[in-house]
């Protein structure tokens, strides 16, 4: 049988109250300060308010109210609606989505988790009736929107929508303890074992002045416009509006994911005033008793009461006390008679209605929030305008507080009362919950680098994303903050990744200190390039909702460097363990046991080695889609996709470097920056064979050392960019031909397996190939002929949006791949290898990895439970409108800044001037910061006219495509990061 007294823990709060209270923090610090956050309506909504009341009953002056600001627009892209629908949203609908998003973050769990489950209840209490008045109004033509918008059945949708849960929604109106009875409902439904987590949320909203008109004309308003709970010179209250919204989770639930407990919700009752004697609106004091005692008896079982809980023992009351005489009389005197303190002993009642006003539906929601606040801080707060206390109040053995005071430690429970203007009664039993503070401060390092708060010395990523380029600011800004006061990276992290949604603009930092983590976050608060961060910039497919393919490129020869790998494997498992077994596997098979690259042979075996290391500590983060490899890199690639299995790729990289090895006294390889057709002419010319299509302008030819000089010099003399790749054999040309009959008879018979991950042939096939064709005979082929690299990509970023992952040491392959995506006109982007990172392997591929986070894909384990509990990363950061376009000079700043990033620095005066190569950039970065721009921007690279290489020729292109108008920056075509 349920125990329908079963506690729930309280572990996320979502606000948005008077006086710009967003945060669990911001309203502490408002009770704490006794602060009265009401007043006027704003000169707008006042007017228009006016016009609603006949001319004889509009007031001679403003009314007091506790408002709040809803003059900005939903972040539509945040909550997945277009902004036609958005629009569409009443105001208290657009608020509860944003408290219930602040609830959800604050008690660290992404919405993304709680999709299609059925163990999820969503409870939302409301007593306006202001949509609908406003909807329905007479002569108002009303449509099938007005009955979403307008209804209080319809609250939940947009919330249900949002989060596509499939369990309970429920919206409830008891009037003022609407907002409690929601948390009754959805306590109950816990202790039932109906769910193991519960969405409560309240809203309330003060804009139909004939409501408030009637408060008035009836006397229940105070003349000051100020609630004065159980002070002796109350004479009402005063209206206010506003949200709020908590998350409840099954005790067992939250241990488990190491969740904060502001307290403990023990349990809750509901009751009624029944035939109350002084008619509607009259408080029944007896009522009042009898649903109190009831809370406290129902957590009694046989052996007594609960852990000892029982009025003896709350520390403190967070009465219903709106500031009316004839209701806060009542509910003393109901308060006294349960619980008959002596003289000394006073009971402590308190109300929150001073500093906010009465926000109605959703008071007593935010009365269990302030209670819960309350003893999580160990502390009571003051009740705002609250002097002179009722003479009754001191006899009755009842002190209502006018300072902050400590929680009495032997009094750890609270009680929280709301009262219906219906006649609706609930009581709310609580005590303290997990003290566990998420953001528990260490000591800032005492050097730079000195401090390593996690596990492992390896470098930690830090994402950071939003619905626009300022929500990613401020959100990194408080992730800044935060580590500057002490969280710890691994914390932060880890909440940042598992903890929270990932939105369509995206930047993120890699760094092994929390001090260095913070200086990359501060810089992309602050808008400024940083060696450490990537972004942000728009995620492939933003807004689409399609995941980006991911496609591993494997380079081939080139990309060696010595000892690659080695200090990765010191903090990477998964690349020590994958590169060992590939080790193994070749020496299996007869490869020198060499640690880096020697001869072509042990050069070629290191490289696949790396890469099979890399294989596997980019397996830990992402499943790739599809496979590229160039030429040695294909082994790898069919390997990644399951094809071969690692002996077998193995045996064939050592029997095929050794034919390469024979071969290389006869000739070598020369990259140069050629189209195909220009490439194949100039080798015809030298007596050299083009052996790579790399890119439209990218080639590599191979051929004999005497061919491949005379080409050489012939392009230098055309003032085409050549060079020679490094230990290059002369493969993929004639030169091999006699020695393939012997390399087949070394690899044997190689049989192939089907893979389910698309594996793109380089050797010149236009279509994905089968695992299968991977034999003997292919592995024979692709040795003697060419690469076609270009073909493989573009028909791999035909099938969509491709983010396409280098796999090596260092870059090669990044700016032919971009420039193969910007000629076909495909939306992609390139991961490029950071093995040669001035800090390091590690950082390098930690980067690698946030630059495919940002670029879309979200890493696997972001998505598994959380280990660490959370930290706190404050209240989403929504946007609040959309990004004005930007002028000359914004346009200017946003080219310059990309550059810096690229370079490393803020520019000088004067640079912008300099060619690329003098800021120490090379043609590829000229291709990337065109690419990134491109993108950003949203504009055709053929649109693009011919510009000197500098970043004032590269603003004045973009200008002249562009106009006036400057673009949106909220598009991406093709980039690098």
């Amino acid at each position: 049988m349920a125990d329908t007294a079963a506690p729930a823990a309280l572990t996320g709060i979502g606000l948005l109250l008077p006086g710009g209270i967003t945060s669990p923090e911001g309203l502490w610090r408002t009770l704490l300060e006794a602060a009265c956050v009401v007043g006027p309506y704003p000169r707008e909504r006042w007017a228009a308010m006016l016009r609603r009341l006949p001319e004889d009953k509009r007031p001679g002056r403003v009314w007091e109210a506790g408002t709040v600001d809803r003059s900005a627009p939903l972040d539509a892209a945040f909550f997945g609606f277009s902004p036609a629908e958005a629009a569409e949203l009443d105001p208290v609908q657009r608020m509860l989505l944003e408290v219930s998003a602040g609830a959800l973050a604050d008690a660290g769990i992404a919405a993304r988790s709680l999709r299609q489950n059925r163990r999820v209840g969503v409870f939302v209490a409301s007593a306006s009736v202001d949509a609908a008045t406003a909807r329905f109004a007479p002569h108002r033509a009303s449509g099938l929107v007005d009955v979403a918008g307008g209804g209080a059945g319809m609250l939940t949708s947009p919330l249900m929508r949002w989060l596509d849960t499939r369990g309970p929604h429920a919206v409830v109106d008891t009037a003022c303890s609407a907002g409690a009875t929601a948390l009754h409902m959805a306590r109950l439904h816990l202790a039932a074992g109906l769910v193991d987590l519960a969405l409560v949320a309240a809203v309330n909203s003060v804009d139909n002045p004939q409501v408030t008109l009637a408060f008035e004309e009836s006397g229940v308003l105070a003349a000051d416009g100020r609630c004065k709970p159980f002070d002796a010179a109350a004479d009402g209250y005063v209206r206010s509006e506003g949200a709020a919204a908590v998350v409840l989770e099954n005790p067992a639930r939250a241990r488990r994911r190491r969740s904060r407990s502001y307290a403990r919700v023990l349990t809750t009752a509901a009751g009624a005033d029944g035939r109350s004697p002084g008619g509607l609106g009259s408080p029944n004091g007896h009522a009042q008793l009898d649903v109190m005692s009831s809370c406290w008896q129902d957590l009694e079982g046989p052996g007594g009461e609960r852990a000892g809980a029982g009025p003896a023992r709350v520390g403190y009351v967070e009465a219903h006390g709106t500031g009316t005489v004839a209701g806060d009389t009542a509910e003393l005197r109901a308060l006294n008679r349960l619980f008959r303190r002596p003289a000394g002993d006073e009971a402590v009642v308190g109300s929150h209605k001073g500093a906010l006003g009465h926000l109605e539906g959703a008071a007593g929601l935010v009365g269990v929030i302030v209670a819960a606040l309350g003893l999580y801080h160990g502390r009571i707060p003051p009740t705002t305008g609250h002097a002179t206390p009722l003479r009754a109040a001191r006899r009755w053995g009842l002190r209502v507080p006018t300072g902050p005071e400590p929680w009495p430690e032997h009094r750890p429970f609270a009680q929280v009362n709301a009262w219906g203007f219906g006649g609706s009664l609930v009581v709310a039993a609580l005590e303290r919950g997990d003290r566990r503070d998420r953001a528990a401060p260490l000591p800032p390092p005492e050097a730079d680098g000195a401090e390593l708060d996690r596990e492992g010395p390896g470098p930690t990523v830090v994402p950071i994303s939003g619905t626009s380029r300022g929500s990613v600011a401020e959100a990194a800004g408080r992730a800044a903050a935060a580590l500057e006061k002490g969280v710890a990276l691994s914390r932060l992290a880890e909440t940042a990744a598992a903890r929270r949604d990932h939105h369509g603009i995206r930047a993120a930092v890699a760094a092994r200190t929390r001090a260095e983590a913070a200086r990359a976050l501060r810089a992309l608060a602050e808008g400024r390039p940083h060696e450490r961060a990537v972004g942000p910039r728009a995620a492939l497919s933003h807004g689409s909702g399609r995941r980006p393919r991911v496609v591993l490129v494997f380079p081939g020869q080139g990309t060696q460097a010595e000892g690659m790998g080695d200090r990765l494997a010191e903090v990477s498992p998964a690349y020590a363990g994958a590169r060992a077994a590939a080790r193994q596997a070749l020496a299996g098979v007869g490869a020198p046991r060499q640690d880096g690259p020697g001869g072509i042979a042990a050069t070629q075996q290191a490289i696949f080695a790396h890469q099979a290391g890399l294989l596997g500590a980019l397996a830990e983060r992402f499943s790739p889609d599809a496979v590229i490899g160039h030429s040695l890199g294909e082994l790898a690639a069919a390997y990644a996709a399951g094809a071969l299995s690692l002996e077998k790729a193995a045996r064939i990289v050592v029997e095929r470097s050794r034919v390469l090895e024979s071969a290389s006294a006869l000739g070598g390889l020369v990259a140069a920056e050629l189209g195909p057709a220009e490439a194949a002419g100039a080798a015809r010319e030298a007596g050299a064979e083009l052996a790579a299509v790399n890119g439209p302008n990218a080639s590599v030819l191979s051929g004999s050392h005497e061919a491949l000089a005379r080409l050489s010099s012939a392009l230098e003399k055309r003032g085409v960019r050549c060079r020679e790749v490094p230990q290059g054999p002369p493969a993929h040309s004639s030169l091999l031909d006699d020695r393939l009959a012997a390399f087949s008879a070394a690899i044997g018979e190689i049989s192939a397996r089907s893979s389910g991950v698309q594996i793109y042939s380089t050797a010149g096939r236009a279509r994905p190939i089968r695992g299968a064709d991977l034999g003997s005979g292919y592995w024979v082929r692709q040795l003697r002929d060419p690469v076609d690299l270009r073909t493989a990509v573009a028909a791999a970023a035909a099938e969509g949006p491709s983010l396409f992952i280098e796999v090596g040491a260092r870059s090669v392959l990044a700016a032919p791949l971009l420039e193969t995506l910007s000629e076909a006109g495909l939306e992609g982007a390139v991961a490029s290898a950071r093995g040669d990172h001035p800090a390091g392997e590690a950082i390098g591929l930690a980067l690698q990895v946030a630059a495919c986070y940002v670029h879309g894909p979200t890493p696997r384990p972001w998505d598994d439970e959380p280990v660490l509990p959370p930290a706190d990363l404050g209240p989403p950061s929504f946007t609040r409108s959309r990004p004005a376009p930007l002028d000359a000079g914004g346009l200017d700043e946003q080219v310059r800044a990309e550059a810096a990033d690229h370079i490393g620095r803020p520019l000088r005066p004067g640079e912008e001037e300099l060619p690329l190569e003098e800021l120490g950039l090379g043609s590829i970065h000229l291709l990337q910061l065109r690419a990134r721009l491109i993108g950003h921007f949203g504009v055709s690279a053929s649109r693009l006219p011919p510009h000197p290489p500098t970043v004032a020729g590269i603003t004045a292109a973009l200008a002249d495509v562009l106009g006036p108008r400057g673009g949106s920056g909220e598009a991406v075509k093709a980039g690098e990061a």
